[in-house]
């Protein structure tokens, strides 16, 4: 074997290595690709849970400012206040649905709903209570 063929038979074999090397870093980097996806899909599934459950207790505490009378300037605030907070939280619970579309976070973001809308009719009914009692005195 001369020194041409055993250099051309050295380079062929680096170029080879390079070749499999390239073909696995390509496959390293789209597997990166899809974890990065998952990651960054998770952070808004969880940063939409998060802002729920803050406008869920937005809409709490202005329910039980409610209850305690306030004077009406006030009382308007935390009407205005509370409405907003649900409408943000059913915001929040629509972009969620669209985002996940797996059977269990299908369940889980029908049972808020359903909260949400049972939530929605028990105000309803104290509002009612309250206002009679203020009619009242």
């Amino acid at each position: 074997m001369t020194f041409k063929t055993k250099l051309y038979l050295g380079f062929g074999i680096l170029f080879g290595l390079f070749i499999i090397l390239q073909v696995i870093l390509t496959m390293m980097l789209d597997k990166l690709d899809e974890n990065m996806d998952g990651i960054s899909k998770n952070y808004q599934m969880v940063k939409l849970a998060n802002t729920i459950q803050e406008e869920l207790s937005i809409f709490s505490m202005d329910s039980r400012g409610l209850i305690a009378n306030p004077p009406e300037k006030f009382r308007s605030e935390l009407m205005n206040g509370k409405y907003n907070a649900l409408k943000r939280a059913n915001s929040a619970i629509e972009s969620l649905r669209k985002l996940d579309r797996e059977e269990k976070s299908q369940k889980l973001i029908k049972d808020l709903r359903m909260m949400n809308k049972t939530l929605t009719k028990m105000e309803k009914n104290p509002m009612n209570f309250l206002r009679l009692a203020i009619q009242r005195s």
